[in-house]
C-alpha cells in the first residue's frame, strides 16, 4: 500500500508538473494575449510617438496575403507615389503594426513609403499561436513578394525590425532567402532556446534544465518546431546583403550581449553595429531620436540606399 502511494504522489506531481508548464507555454508564449489596436494607438499617441490626424492624412493602401497561418494584413503608405524606395517594417512580440509608426515615420522623412504589417495572431492577422521567426519568417516573405510585384520589382527594398520582429527578419534573409537590398536588426535574440531560458531565470527564478526540455516538447507537438530551430544566429552567417545591428546597453528584456554576437557572426557582406548609451528594450528609438536617424541615415548614405526626402 505504501508503495502504491508512493506511485501515485509521484504520478500527482508529474501531471501537476505538466499540467504547470502547459499553462505557462500558453499564457506566456504560445498564446500571449497581444495588445489590440486602441491600446497600442492610445499608448504611443500618449508617449508622443503616434499623431492620429497625420496618421489618417497619409495616403495608404490595404493588403493582405496568405500564409501557413492564415491571412496576414498590412497597409502600404505612400508619401511619394514617385519613390522606388521602400521599406518593410517588422513588428515585435505583443504589439501591432501601430507600434511601428514611429519607426515608418523617420523613414518616410528619408524618401521612403512603407509597408507595415501585423505578424500572425497580432492585430488584423490571421494565426493561432505565436512562433517567435519559425513560421513568421515565411510570412515576411509574402509580404515582401507582395511589395515587389506592387512595384513591378523596380525598387530599392529594406527591411527594419525590431525584437521579434528583427529575429525574423534576419531568419527570413538567412534560411527563406536574402531579398531585400539591407536589412536593420534592432535588438534582436540570437537564438531562441537561449532567449527563453533567460527569462525563466530573471522572470520567473526557474533553471532551465527544469523547464526548457518540456516546453519545447509541448512547442513541438503543437507547433511543429523546436525552440533551438529558431537561431538567428545560426542564419546569420548566410546573409550576404548589408545589415545594420541595433540595440541600447541598457536593455534588460534581451541581453545586448546577443546583438553583439550575431554581429561578429555576419562574416560575409558589409555590417555595422550600434550600441545606444539609453534605451529599455526596443525603446532605443525613443530614447534617442537623434542619434537613431543619424546611425540609420548613415549607413542608407554608406551602402548607397539614400532617397530622396519628400518635400
Amino acid at each position: 500500500m505504501r508503495r502504491k502511494g508512493l506511485l501515485l504522489s509521484a504520478a500527482g506531481v508529474v501531471i501537476g508538473y505538466a499540467a504547470v508548464v502547459t499553462a505557462l507555454v500558453n499564457r506566456e508564449l504560445r498564446r500571449m494575449k497581444p495588445f489590440t489596436e486602441e491600446e497600442t494607438i492610445k499608448r504611443e499617441a500618449e508617449a508622443g510617438r503616434f499623431n492620429r490626424a497625420a496618421y489618417e492624412a497619409l495616403p495608404k493602401e490595404e493588403f493582405s496575403v496568405v500564409s501557413a497561418g492564415g491571412k496576414i494584413h498590412g497597409t502600404h503608405y505612400i508619401a511619394d507615389p514617385d519613390s522606388r524606395y521602400v521599406m518593410v517594417i517588422s513588428h515585435g512580440v505583443a504589439v501591432n503594426k501601430y507600434n511601428s509608426v514611429k519607426y515608418m515615420d523617420i523613414f518616410l522623412d528619408m524618401g521612403y513609403n512603407v509597408v507595415l504589417y501585423d505578424q500572425r495572431m497580432h492585430g488584423q492577422s490571421d494565426g493561432s499561436s505565436i512562433t517567435y521567426g519559425f513560421q513568421e519568417r515565411h510570412d515576411l516573405a509574402q509580404v515582401i513578394k507582395w511589395t515587389k510585384e506592387r512595384y513591378d520589382y523596380d525598387l530599392k527594398l529594406g527591411v527594419h525590425g525590431e525584437s521579434m520582429g528583427a529575429a525574423t527578419t534576419l531568419l527570413y534573409a538567412g534560411t527563406v532567402e536574402d531579398g531585400a537590398d539591407f536589412y536593420i536588426a534592432d535588438c534582436p535574440y540570437s537564438d531562441f532556446a537561449e532567449q527563453v531560458a533567460y527569462r525563466l531565470k530573471v522572470q520567473f527564478h526557474l533553471p532551465r534544465q527544469l523547464f526548457l526540455p518540456a516546453a519545447e516538447c509541448i512547442v513541438q507537438r503543437t507547433d511543429g518546431y523546436r525552440f533551438r530551430d529558431v537561431s538567428p544566429i545560426h542564419s546569420v552567417a548566410n546573409i550576404e546583403k548589408p545589415v545594420l545591428f541595433l540595440s541600447s546597453l541598457p536593455d534588460t528584456y534581451i541581453p545586448v550581449q546577443m546583438t553583439k554576437d550575431l554581429y561578429a557572426r555576419k562574416e560575409i557582406g558589409y555590417k555595422q553595429l550600434h550600441l545606444f548609451q539609453q534605451g529599455d528594450h526596443a525603446m532605443s528609438l525613443a530614447e534617442n531620436k537623434q542619434e537613431y536617424v543619424q546611425v540609420v541615415q548613415k549607413f542608407l548614405d554608406k551602402i548607397g540606399m539614400e532617397a530622396q526626402p519628400v518635400g
